[in-house]
């Protein structure tokens, strides 16, 4: 019985023309601007915790995104 391999990738691969890089980068700013919004109503508790770990990807994400945008300027 062979066990098959679940890890995930270190590394991603997409190919994306220029404007959908823009658009991701929009959609991004929308879901960070969303998240800002709940945790301003819900500063405290579980669902701020899970708000919080979110910002810190999504912003980990941009950052990528934004540092691609500039490369290709």
């Amino acid at each position: 019985m062979s066990k098959t391999n679940t890890a995930e990738p270190d590394d991603l691969t997409l190919s994306l023309t220029l404007t959908e890089v823009h658009a991701l980068h929009k959609t991004i700013g929308i879901a960070i601007d969303n998240l800002n919004t709940k945790l301003a109503r819900n500063p405290h508790g579980k669902i701020a915790e899970m708000v919080q770990a979110d910002l810190r990807a999504l912003v980990g994400v941009q950052l990528e995104v934004l540092t691609l945008l500039d490369e290709v300027s």
